[in-house]
């Protein structure tokens, strides 16, 4: 059976210039690397909006928080390249107890 392919979450909101640079280096490498690209606006929902505060643009690969404020195409990608074969059980981003700053080892 086919494994689903890695998800890469951007938590955004409107008008939001640094968000829409790394949506912009995200969607450049998207064609290529064959990731799913979710792109969630925190104003809709109180909780996230509380949660990220002005933490955004705030980055999440395959369930991993990855980046915060911004990324350059390397960092992206190499991150990336790095979580794209580990992903976390399905939890809501929102769930206080997700324990989502931690990153598996390099292999």
């Amino acid at each position: 059976m086919k494994s689903p392919p890695p998800t890469v979450v951007l938590y955004t909101r409107p008008k939001c210039g640094l968000c829409e640079k790394v949506l912009e280096i995200m969607a450049k490498f998207q064609p290529e690397e064959k990731f799913v690209l979710e792109v969630v606006d925190i104003s809709t929902d109180p909780q996230l909006t509380a949660l990220f505060g002005h933490d955004i643009p705030a980055v999440f690969i395959n369930g991993f928080y990855s980046f915060k404020h911004g990324i350059s195409p390397d960092r992206f990608l190499a991150k990336y390249r790095r979580l794209k074969a580990f992903r976390k059980p399905d939890r809501d981003v929102r769930n206080p107890g997700a324990d989502y700053g931690k990153v598996p080892a390099n292999k």
